[in-house]
């Protein structure tokens, strides 16, 4: 209970609250008054009849039975309470934030991953809205309702944009074998133009299609943008085929980008069996950097909980930007702001900030089939959502989807549309 109190009071909105268990000090008090009993307690009150969830000591399938509050979905009912609001907001905040239903079994996607389509914001049509910010807002105008001098500052909106560095160049610093074995490959099924431009890549006498750095950097600064980039610098596996960490163009890449923004890890796909790959990753990153790595995001997204989180704890992580769905766009936790992890395993508030992402590129183009056109659209009704509600719209991009000759025709042009909307 305590833990979305402060999710409420201090991460969504930035207000001072008390808390008292003392009827007493409770109705004496001058202070706007919130109270979450199965009893009235003052004249003057908004009144939330709390539902069990967030005192049981275990997890557990959860119906979830939705309502309505002027067009603002509800769930957690609470129907024999006439004097209080019919349904418990900060149960329904806890459930999201927390990802309560990822800890129960699922059905996992091919990546082991929890699917969106699993999710009961997908599936009850609200993975579109920061539902929690919603719940949040409301409780708010509930309070303002009842003492109209309590007038908190709404959340701000802002714009981050992040990019995962999955394979730095495509052909120009690629290791000989690996790039001999791409080219046979191109020989033996007669694409011999292909096998053409990668040797000439390669050889550089054309730009590598990977290499969009100087575009990402003209673009940055004509908005003012402070971008966060993660690197994949894992030993060469498939799924993990990074170029390798050592070689001069990766360490000056690197090098360069630290100078003037933020760097994250990009753990691996094997740093989520093997932990001692995740510290090999980390210190890789720092030895380019000699700067703490603080920051991370999981390769493919892939995240249990509470087994990741833990992870990235014990190696000193203080801030994960995973929190996203691959096959869909939207809110998965509900909120568009950077908030504290509670591990439901330990029942614990810990010192992990989650930093949920809303749009990944891959996902606007392979998962959705969208057109540059209609994803600079479908990007938009994001936008508009958190200006009015507040909170970080956050885009998550790769240096590799701005390659014309890779498949992204029209999506680089698209992509300087989106961050002349967005800031």
């Amino acid at each position: 209970m305590i833990y979305t109190l402060d999710v409420i009071f201090k991460w969504i909105y930035t207000i001072d609250y008390q808390l008292t268990s003392d009827p007493a000090s409770y109705q004496n008090n001058l202070l706007p008054k919130l109270n979450y009993s199965n009893t009235p307690l003052a004249p003057q009150e908004v009144r939330i009849t709390p539902d069990p969830l967030l005192f049981e000591h275990h997890i557990r399938p959860v119906a979830l039975s939705r309502g309505q509050i002027d067009q603002l979905p509800t769930f957690f009912q609470q129907k024999d309470a006439p004097d209080a609001l019919p349904f418990d907001p900060i149960a329904c905040i806890f459930f999201w934030v927390s990802r309560y239903e990822e800890y129960l079994p699922f059905q996992a996607d091919t990546h082991g991953r929890f699917p969106a389509t699993e999710s009961a914001a997908f599936q009850q049509q609200l993975l579109h809205l920061p539902v929690a910010q919603m719940w949040a807002h409301y409780l708010i105008t509930q309070l303002q309702s009842q003492f109209p001098a309590f007038q908190p500052t709404p959340p701000r909106y802002r714009f981050q944009p992040t990019y995962d560095i999955d394979l730095a160049y495509a052909y120009r610093h690629k290791p000989l074998l690996r790039l001999a074995a791409s080219l046979l490959k191109q020989v033996l099924t007669n694409q011999w133009p292909k096998a053409r431009y990668q040797y000439r890549v390669y050889k550089g006498r054309l730009p590598d299609p990977y290499d969009t750095f100087s575009f990402l950097e003209t673009l940055h600064q004509q908005y003012g943008l402070s971008p966060i980039f993660f690197f994949l610098l894992a030993t060469y596996r498939k799924n993990d085929n990074n170029l390798p960490h050592d070689i001069p163009a990766m360490r000056e890449l690197i090098q360069q980008l630290s100078q003037s923004y933020r760097l994250g890890i990009h753990p691996s796909i094997r740093s989520n069996k093997k932990p001692k790959a995740l510290a090999q990753e980390i210190q890789r990153l720092y030895t380019h950097t000699s700067t703490k790595v603080l920051q991370s995001r999981q390769h493919y997204l892939i995240l249990r909980f509470p087994h990741t989180y833990e992870q990235l704890i014990q190696h000193d992580i203080i801030a994960d930007h995973s929190l996203g769905f691959a096959s869909q766009t939207g809110f998965r936790a509900g909120i568009a702001l950077p908030y504290p992890w509670f591990n439901l395993r330990t029942n614990q508030v810990t010192p992990l900030l989650l930093h949920p992402f809303q749009v990944m590129d891959v996902t606007l183009k392979q998962y959705l089939q969208l057109s540059p056109e209609a994803a600079i659209e479908h990007i938009q009704a994001y936008i508009q959502t958190l200006q009015q509600y507040g909170g970080t719209f956050t885009t998550l991009w790769h240096n590799s989807s701005f390659a014309e000759h890779e498949g992204w025709q029209g999506w680089k042009s698209a992509y300087a549309k989106i961050l002349a909307l967005a800031p």
